[in-house]
Formats: C-alpha cells, sequence, structure tokens
C-alpha cells in the first residue's frame, strides 16, 4: 500500500484572518454618528420548495364518449344525450339559460323521490304543487293565461291572462264567474251560463261608472248611474218604472208606493222640560211649541205622538233630528192613543178629545164643545181605566 500523505498541525494560538477595516464617517461637531450601511446581494432566483399533493391540471372538457356534456369554451354549457342544450351560461353577458328553443330544461325541488315544490320547463314553464303531486300555481310564459291558480282536482280556479290583461275566477265546472278586464277597468259577475249577472264600469263612455245588475235574460233590473248618483229599477224589459234623481232627490215611480208604517207623522219642536212618550196626545203651546194637553177639550190639539204599542208611522215628514225635537206627532192614519174613560167609557166609532188627564184622550160627549178640538175615532172600546187603544187621527 502506498505511504498515508502526512498532515501537519500547526502548533500555537488559531488566529482568524483579519478582517479590513472600514472607514468609518467622521462626524462633525455637534452632529451624531450615522450609521455604516452594508449593502446586501439577493440572488436573482429564489429556490422552488415543491411539497407534496396533487398536482392542478388545466380544464378540460369533459365527456361520456360522443358528446360533451360540459366545455369551458367562453360558455359554461351541459347537454343532454341528444347533444342539446340544456344549461348554458353565458360569461359575457352574464346570462343563465335553461334549455334551448326547442329542448325545455327541467327543475324539480323533490322530497323522497316525489317532486314536491316546482317544475320549471315542460309543457307548464312553472308549477308550485301541493303534496299530492297536484298543480296549484302555474306560470305560462308563452300561453294567453299566464298565472293560473287550481284546485285540488287540478281545475283552474283563477287565472290571469297575458295578453288581455284580465282576471278569471272559474267554478268547479270551469266556467267563468267573476272577470276583472284589465283593458277597460270593468268588472263582470257571470251566473255559470256564462250570463252576466252583476257588471261594474266599462262598456261605451255613458256606462263606464255605471253599476248593473242583470236578470238571467241579460235586462237589467238595477241601475246606478256613477256621473248622477242615479238608481234605476227596470221591468223584465229593461224599461225604468222606479228612479230615485240623485242630483235633485227626487222619486219618479210609475207605481203604486206601498209603505209598511200605519200613519203619517210629522216632527215638531217640543217645550222645555216636557217629554212625552208615544201615545201622548199633544196641543199647541202659546209659544208655538207643542206639549202635552192638560184640559179638556183644548182647540188647540195637534195630534198624537206616533210609535206607541210598536206601531211605526209610514211617512215621516221634516225628519231632522235636535235636541227639543219629539218623535214624529201623528197628524192622520192609525195610532195608538192614551185614553182615560174617567170622563165616560169608549165605544168603537166615538170621537175623541182632549182631557184634563195629562196627555191623554176622553170620549167628545159635548157636541157643541168639541167642534174643533177633535182628535180621531175610536177603533176599538175601552170601558174603563186608562189604556192604550187604537185610533183613526181625524183633526176637526
Amino acid at each position: 500500500m502506498p505511504p498515508k500523505p502526512e498532515i501537519k498541525v500547526p502548533v500555537g494560538p488559531i488566529v482568524p484572518p483579519k478582517v479590513p477595516e472600514m472607514e468609518k464617517p467622521v462626524a462633525k461637531p455637534g452632529e451624531m454618528e450615522k450609521p455604516v450601511v452594508v449593502p446586501i446581494k439577493l440572488p436573482e432566483e429564489l429556490p422552488v420548495i415543491e411539497k407534496p399533493g396533487p398536482k392542478i391540471e388545466p380544464a378540460k372538457p369533459i365527456t361520456d364518449g360522443a358528446f360533451n356534456n360540459l366545455t369551458v369554451n367562453g360558455d359554461f354549457i351541459i347537454r343532454d344525450k341528444n347533444s342539446k342544450d340544456v344549461i348554458r351560461y353565458n360569461r359575457e353577458k352574464n346570462w343563465l339559460v335553461l334549455g334551448n328553443k326547442n329542448n325545455r330544461a327541467q327543475i324539480a325541488v323533490m322530497d323522497n323521490d316525489i317532486i314536491r315544490t316546482m317544475i320549471l320547463g315542460a309543457t307548464r314553464p312553472l308549477s308550485i304543487l301541493d303534496k299530492n303531486g297536484k298543480s296549484r300555481f302555474q306560470v305560462d310564459g308563452d300561453g294567453a293565461e299566464t298565472v293560473i291558480l287550481r284546485d285540488e282536482y287540478n281545475n283552474p280556479s283563477m287565472t290571469l291572462g297575458s295578453s288581455t290583461r284580465d282576471l278569471f275566477i272559474k267554478d268547479t265546472q270551469g266556467a267563468i264567474r267573476c272577470w276583472m278586464k284589465g283593458g277597460t277597468g270593468s268588472l263582470v259577475l257571470q251566473d255559470e251560463n256564462g250570463i252576466p249577472s252583476v257588471t261594474l264600469g266599462g262598456g261605451p263612455l255613458e256606462m263606464k261608472r255605471n253599476l248593473i245588475v242583470w236578470d238571467k235574460n241579460a235586462k237589467h233590473r238595477f241601475w246606478v248611474n256613477g256621473d248622477s248618483g242615479d238608481v234605476i229599477f227596470g221591468d223584465e224589459n229593461g224599461a225604468c218604472h222606479l228612479q230615485i234623481q240623485g242630483s235633485t232627490g227626487n222619486i219618479i215611480a210609475d207605481g203604486d208606493i206601498y209603505l209598511r208604517g200605519a200613519d203619517c207623522a210629522e216632527k215638531f219642536e217640543l217645550a222645555e222640560n216636557d217629554r212625552p212618550e208615544p201615545g201622548s196626545v199633544l196641543v199647541i203651546g202659546t209659544d208655538g211649541k207643542f206639549c202635552q194637553c192638560t184640559k179638556s177639550y183644548d182647540k188647540k190639539v195637534a195630534g198624537v205622538i206616533s210609535g206607541a204599542n210598536g206601531l211605526k208611522p209610514g211617512l215621516i215628514l221634516n225628519g231632522k233630528d235636535g235636541e227639543n225635537c219629539s218623535s214624529p206627532i201623528s197628524l192622520s192614519g192609525k195610532v195608538y192613543c192614551k185614553v182615560d174613560t174617567a170622563y165616560g167609557p169608549v165605544e168603537v166609532g166615538d170621537l175623541l178629545t182632549t182631557s184634563p188627564t195629562c196627555g191623554h184622550a176622553m170620549k167628545a160627549a159635548d157636541r157643541d164643545k168639541s167642534f174643533g178640538a177633535i182628535i180621531g175615532k175610536a177603533l176599538r172600546e175601552l170601558t174603563e181605566g186608562r189604556g192604550l187603544i187604537p185610533i183613526l187621527v181625524a183633526l176637526q
């Protein structure tokens, strides 16, 4: 073997190499020493430390062997097995399109593999279903009836048209029962045969603010004119026989007027502190106000307060309310009157006049005193005591 080279070890202390001193700037009097700046040169490129993990590859089209299902060449597209677009996202216009003209897409919200809430596409573009899978709310962008509400039997109950701007409410048989016309601003209620029964507005100018009730033969039987305020009642031929004029308050009738009340009464001002009840006999006071009678054969007799025993007046004149206005005072007709038999029993047909008993009538036995003090005739007898009997008011 060749001899090993001899290694010489220096003897004595090891002295580090001498670093040349840098010149330090000398500070002038009154100045602080400036720090020494040593420039450091960095390498042009830093080393890249690779960590373990999967590498990210650039996006590539995903295929099923025959057709592209996903492409990122400008648009994001999903196609069906027939290579027709189902979903397309346009990045330039920021559009999301479902399907195309010849291929409508579907979106369904499902629960336990059952469509619960919505279908988008197919023959009904938008539908909301109930728990039984029945369409209850439907929006069709292409149809004449844009919005449709359906009942539990899938029958349309309410529809809203797109071109006509009309709202229809239908019955269970599909017949239109309520029709709101958006173009004319009118409302039509129809029967099961499609014949209008009530119309509000619409039609020619003179009918735009009218309410009309029609019969089954399409004849108007009731008509309210929104401009004049007139109320018109028609017959089976549509002819007017009763009219209430809104501007004048006049009532025009071709036939008879039947009133369910029994007498013609008028309201008069009462004397202060005098509040007579129905059936009381009133006289005219010296101040022109009315008060209850207190003497017999009073020629200032005016009538009887109507409304006693539930018999209401048929016609009230001067019908205004006030603090001192009484109940209507009967001037003619049938009315119940308070009678006192202390001055003689009353038989049917007897003439009645005022009595000394406050507010009561009595039998008119003295013909000479009775002239100008008669209230009317008794329609029922009263043999004793005090009470209410019907009388026929006839002042004389």
